[in-house]
């Protein structure tokens, strides 16, 4: 959680509606913001800011970031899925940046 004193506004991580207001991502360029401004076509797998148009720009495709801890039974198929999903899209060149969103990284990496 962090706190905006000029907004006087708590960002919380989706799926709260504080995630989606365009204030919390203004302040700096995602790489998929990036790329889509050069023309490149970006598709973003439950990454957490993808649903939010950042100085006029969304990725071309955006599965919304969702939590649920460690009760998504099936995040090893869906991921899977996704990747397949991302290569068929890369391989087509309907899109030229695809990023995942794996929870089990995140989760590991925040230990260290």
């Amino acid at each position: 959680m962090m706190y905006d004193s000029y907004f006087d506004d708590f960002f919380l991580m989706g799926p709260n509606d504080t995630a989606s207001t365009p204030h919390w991502w203004d302040k700096a360029e995602p790489l998929w913001i990036t790329a889509e401004k050069q023309g490149l076509k970006s598709a973003l797998y439950w990454w957490d800011g993808c649903q939010v148009k950042i100085r006029g720009h969304k990725p071309s495709l955006c599965k919304k970031y969702k939590y649920v801890g460690f009760a998504w039974p099936n995040v090893n198929e869906d991921t899977k899925e996704a990747l397949m999903n991302a290569l068929q899209l890369l391989e087509s060149n309907e899109i030229q940046l695809a990023q995942i969103y794996y929870e089990l990284v995140d989760f590991t990496g925040h230990k260290f």
